[in-house]
């Protein structure tokens, strides 16, 4: 199976340059990180009846544990609470990272905001919900405002993991 005849929730696969020689494409069924002359596919299975915000590429500049570009992506979907005529739409959010030929799915959140009616919203403000930043002690981190279980936590590097 090729990539390149892929499609990403109706379209072109997306895909995103980390650096010369290293990028991922995201397609429906799989997710390819190319790292030099070394690449890693992962299958992926969406949630059926799921609608899906465009995938956010979100770089890091860390200095802790050590000093380093960090490359997070961060997966925004609506779900609906049947898949035949929906009267609701639950927003769910899934953080991953790409650290060399590895793609790397980190954690989630699966009730980040609920909404009512037969179709998703057309534009929400997940900014409000979730944001990735670097914190005071100069590491990555992740901070929820939304859902069940509001929270900030620090997101684990490579070697600590």
């Amino acid at each position: 199976m090729c990539v390149a005849d892929e499609e990403w929730q109706g379209g072109r696969p997306q895909s995103f340059v980390l650096a010369p020689g290293h990028r991922i494409v995201f397609a429906d069924t799989s997710t390819t990180v190319t790292y030099g002359d070394q690449e890693q596919r992962t299958m992926v299975l969406l949630p059926p009846g799921a609608a899906f915000l465009p995938i956010q590429y979100a770089p890091l500049s860390v200095t802790k544990p050590i000093a380093a570009r960090r490359h997070f992506f961060q997966w925004f979907a609506w779900r609906p609470d049947t898949t035949v005529n929906p009267s609701s739409w639950t927003l769910i959010w899934s953080l991953s990272e790409v650290d060399g030929e590895e793609w790397i799915v980190i954690t989630g959140e699966s009730g980040l905001a609920v909404v009512d009616g037969p179709t998703p919203p057309a534009s929400y403000d997940v900014a409000a919900l979730v944001r990735l930043r670097v914190n005071a002690s100069g590491e990555a981190e992740f901070a929820i405002a939304g859902g069940s279980s509001p929270r900030t936590e620090v997101i684990p590097s490579r070697g600590s993991r």
